[in-house]
């Protein structure tokens, strides 16, 4: 079922005016001044936004978020007026180095003026406090009545000092215990989950949920070496199960870090949020230097997390002005066929004839070159397996109709390259995560190098003169994990970006570009993006995929790929299409292709074959055809803050007609993450769901008619509450429609969404009582379009334009069914005339 979600954000008390402030972790002291002269009187509305001010504080708010701005203690308060989400004292701080420790010094305390400003109907405060540390940190906040549950928080830190300082972080944004501040979740902290992005900026292979009572975690704590970490990449939501609120904090822009965000506390209440920025070395800021603290969004008084995340998301988008292709790439890639490096032209041509046979016609877009068309990774020429060269590769894939694709990672050398023999200086040294992730013959490019970039150019060049139309970046996230000399304009982040977008220039923009690994720092720079680790042919990974390696929260297979589609399924359509990585037939069966097979669709992004296409039977290209081509349409997974691998997936649709798709699943072996601590469930036994319809968004009162995918199960008649027991490692995916007094559109075995990109203008005319519409065939491929009937109704006609041997039946359980195989690939017109008693 959907579980609501919540977060209710408690906070102590501010001091009085004139007290004294001190921050434990800085051992600053200061005092906190009289209130300003001017104010405002409390409730003017300017643009939509009601702005008060008493004293020195100014509140303004949105109708669902509010905002109070302490003008003499240097904090801002926020509340969520729906859900009760409540922040005390939210400042800003600079952390520098005090011996082997830091301190850190704060806007607590300091004086805070702001000003008014604004753009349409948004009112922005711009506020600043010199911090004590040398550094003015500023903010400019940001209220529209058109995004009323979103707070724009911008931030910068200005060294106003005569002398540089050194840092060794900024926190943007801050509500610690230490700082007199407070974040309390729901009545029970132990009720919260956390749900992260990734952890400390390297861990983006895996996405936790934690509970919110884990105290805040070392902040030089990595999840790599350690089983918790409280420092999320770029964002995190927390919501209550008890009272289904939700709140979310993350950052829409950042160039020079992956900034983090902490959301933690202890058995009383949710204590700390962090907004951080670090360096990976103690740096040198001079006079007069402004560093950036980002844009980042505090999102509350939403109905679900998932309106949170999607609506962060959108902001993301926004900011970065994000225009994605129209729909994800479907493919095929050599890597996981078994070929591996041993790839050859042959096999290529092999793989693309049986591509465009079996698939093409069902909407298959692209086919991959992975690793092995190369020869030295770092000179990236074509290898002994093509002696035809690149360009005939990639011609031969388009004479048949696909997308040639190709793998490549620039960002990196071995010392077998010439890359490497010719120019070592061009070479930096790893950090130690670098060494842990990274071969010891592999090398990361030193990116502030000009002659890298180039050379970078060069090989991005490379990819549009062979004619490829789909490239594939790789591991240039070890440029990420590399030494560079302290220096606050060339941090390895802003150099990261930089060579994105000169390699992409190089490739050319009509290109589709697709990139892995290190989701914050590609943020508005490729077209998709794979969220987690290689997917292999097994269910759990680990000791489950013995030829395939992997171990832990690294483990790739089927379970880990779906936990990862789920955790970063509202990335999907917004910031970039999600590359799922592989589907698989070999060492799996067929109910568990299936099962990945539907949450590949419904998830709705990229997700390409990992098998030999020539070696196929004919069922296991059936599985994937019915998923083809993918459409974007991105589902919710309903039980994501309950099971560690969701199992409830949800997707409303109005086209063709209103309709529901639900798809239950039973992944076996799973964890129960509302118990605290979280529980086993053992593989084995089935499952029993218990949906409330309601909770769909469907009528409570309402009777509905649905159909299940894969088995053609009609559902006659379900109404409140839909109950199914799902068998282990099996999928349902079931449309319901509305039991009306005339026909509806219900479902198509075609394609597994069952509805969008297949009907369209499905309507009945009592006077006539013809049903039409439109429906896409597909060449030589049989499919059957279920209609539901109401009682008292059967086909007196049924006819389709340009298909072959059309057949009809029913109605049987309310359900009337119009068989045909299509001659082309394209619209045609449908009729059934009803006799109606």
């Amino acid at each position: 079922m959907r579980e609501a979600i919540t977060i209710a954000v408690v906070c102590l008390a501010a001091c009085g005016g004139g007290s004294v402030n001190v921050d434990p972790d800085s051992g600053h002291e200061s005092d906190a001044g009289a209130p300003d002269a001017a104010s405002r009187d409390a409730g003017k509305a300017d643009g939509g936004v009601v702005i008060g001010e008493d004293g020195g504080t100014i509140t303004a708010g949105t109708g669902v978020l509010e905002i109070a701005i302490d003008q003499d203690r240097g904090s801002v308060d926020l509340k969520d007026l729906v859900n009760g989400v409540k922040i005390e004292r939210l400042h800003l701080g600079v952390e520098v180095p005090a011996g082997p420790r830091s301190r850190v010094f704060t806007t607590v305390g300091k004086k805070f003026p702001c000003t008014e400003g604004g753009f349409g109907s948004a009112v922005t405060f711009s506020c600043s406090a010199e911090t004590g540390s040398g550094f003015k940190a500023s903010v400019t906040m940001t209220l529209d009545p058109a995004k009323p549950d979103v707070l724009g928080w911008e931030s910068s830190f200005e060294n106003v000092s005569t002398s540089p300082v050194t840092v060794r972080k900024f926190h943007p944004f801050r509500a610690a215990e230490s700082a007199g501040s407070s974040v309390f979740v729901g009545d029970d902290p132990a009720k919260v989950r956390v749900l992260q992005n990734g952890s400390d900026g390297v861990v983006d292979f895996y996405v936790f949920v934690n509970t919110g009572d884990k105290p805040l975690s070392d902040p030089e704590q990595n999840a790599l070496l350690s089983p918790y970490s409280s420092y999320s990449s770029g964002s995190a939501v927390a919501y209550d199960l008890a009272s289904g609120a939700s709140f979310l904090a993350g950052f829409t822009d950042f160039e020079w870090a992956i900034p983090l965000v902490a959301m933690a506390g202890n058995t009383a209440s949710m204590t700390e949020m962090w907004g951080e920025a670090r360096f990976p070395w103690d740096v040198e800021i001079p006079p007069g230097k402004t560093i950036s603290g980002g844009a980042a969004v505090f999102v509350a008084g939403t109905k679900t997390p998932f309106d949170a995340l999607e609506r962060y998301a959108g902001e993301v988008a926004a900011r970065k002005q994000i225009a994605l292709p129209p729909a994800p790439l479907s493919g095929w890639d050599s890597w996981y066929t078994g070929i591996g490096d041993d790839l050859t032209e042959e096999y290529v041509r092999q793989n693309a004839d049986a591509l465009s046979e079996k698939f093409l016609r069902f909407g298959l877009a692209s086919m991959q070159l992975d690793s092995g068309w190369n020869d030295t990774w770092g000179d990236w020429n074509a290898g002994g397996g093509f002696p035809s060269g690149m360009r005939a590769a990639a011609d031969y894939v388009k004479s048949r109709g696909l997308t040639p694709e190709i793998w490549m990672a620039p960002l990196s050398a071995a010392e077998d390259s010439q890359a490497w023999l010719d120019h070592e200086d061009w070479f930096l040294p790893k950090d130690v995560y670098g060494d842990l992730l990274m071969s010891k013959d592999m090398h990361p490019f030193d990116l502030s190098n000009p002659g890298v970039i180039d050379y970078v150019r060069t090989l991005g060049a490379k990819i549009g003169e062979w004619g490829f139309e789909s490239v594939k970046m790789d591991f240039a996230y070890y440029t990420l994990l590399s030494v560079l000399p302290p220096d606050p304009d060339k941090t390895n982040v802003a150099l990261y970006r930089n060579a994105i977008r000169e390699y992409r220039a190089a490739v050319g923009q009509g290109v589709h570009f697709i990139n892995i690994a290190m989701c914050f720092p590609n943020y508005g720079l490729v077209d998709a993006f794979r969220t987690g680790l290689d997917t292999w042919p097994c269910w759990d990974g680990g000791a489950d995929c013995p030829d395939h390696g992997g171990s832990g929260i690294s483990a790739p297979g089927i379970k880990p790929g779906v936990r990862m589609a789920a955790r970063r399924y509202w990335m999907n359509g917004r910031i970039w299409w999600n590359h799922n990585d592989q589907l698989f037939f070999r060492d799996i069966s067929e109910e568990e292709a299936r099962a990945w097979a539907s949450v590949a669709s419904l998830s709705g992004g990229m997700i390409s074959l990992g098998e030999d296409a020539s070696g196929l039977t004919s069922r296991q290209a059936d599985i994937y055809r019915r998923i083809l081509p993918l459409s974007g349409a991105t589902a919710r997974p309903l039980d994501l803050f309950a099971r560690e691998t969701p199992e409830i997936w949800h997707m409303a649709q109005t086209d063709p007609n209103e309709g529901h798709v639900l798809a239950l699943f039973n992944w076996g072996a799973n964890k129960d993450l509302t118990t605290n601590p979280y529980t086993d469930r053992p593989d084995g036994p089935p499952v029993t769901h218990s949906i409330d319809l309601a909770s769909l968004g469907m009528d409570p009162d309402a009777e509905f008619i649905g159909i299940e995918f894969w088995t053609g199960q009609v559902i006659p008649s379900v109404k409140g509450t839909f109950v199914q027991e799902i068998a282990p490692h099996t999928s349902r995916v079931y449309r319901f429609v509305k039991k009306t007094d005339k026909p509806a559109y219900l479902s198509t075995d075609r394609h597994l969404l069952m509805g969008p990109g297949f009907i369209k203008g499905a309507s009945y005319n009592a006077a006539t009582r013809k049903y039409t519409g439109t429906v896409r065939t597909t060449t030589e491929h049989t499919q059957t379009m279920y209609v539901a009937v109401p009682p008292g109704f059967s086909d007196i006609f049924s006819q389709i334009d340009g298909v072959k041997d059309p057949s009809s039946g029913g109605p049987a359980d309310g359900v009337y069914f119009l068989t045909f195989t299509g001659q082309d690939n394209d619209w045609h017109t449908f009729e059934v005339t009803f006799n109606q008693r």
